[in-house]
């Protein structure tokens, strides 16, 4: 099975599993953290309040405490739901959105440009 650094952020981010351990697991955690690094390369503050944030999103405090939250986890796509309840965590937010809203394929395809015709 194909694994990268981005499933593993996907895997930390996705709402609906929240509550998991993934905390726990080292490599699903330096997989997340090369993600927020290369998202903010060389901004190292952002980074920083990335990882921050990512705590207060695991232990569900402001936005992600309402009741709400954890029902449109289950009914929204994990993107649209960091749209709706992401505001107060922005680096976080900006990082779920792009990792969240990747389409996902079961094999590579080439985009190759358009010819002028």
């Amino acid at each position: 099975m194909l694994h990268t650094q981005l499933h593993s952020a996907g895997f930390v981010l996705d709402p609906e599993f929240r509550l998991f351990l993934q905390h726990e697991n080292e490599e699903v955690m330096s997989d997340f953290h090369a993600v927020v690094e290369r998202t903010f390369k060389e901004d190292v503050q952002s980074q920083v309040k990335a990882i921050q944030q990512h705590a207060t999103y695991r232990a569900g405090h402001g936005l992600f405490s309402r009741p709400i939250a954890e029902a449109a986890a289950k009914e929204m796509p994990a993107f649209r739901w960091w749209l709706a309840f992401g505001a107060h965590v922005p680096e976080l937010q900006k990082i779920a959105v792009r990792v969240l809203s990747q389409a996902a394929q079961s094999r590579c395809t080439v985009v190759r440009p358009m010819q002028n015709q």
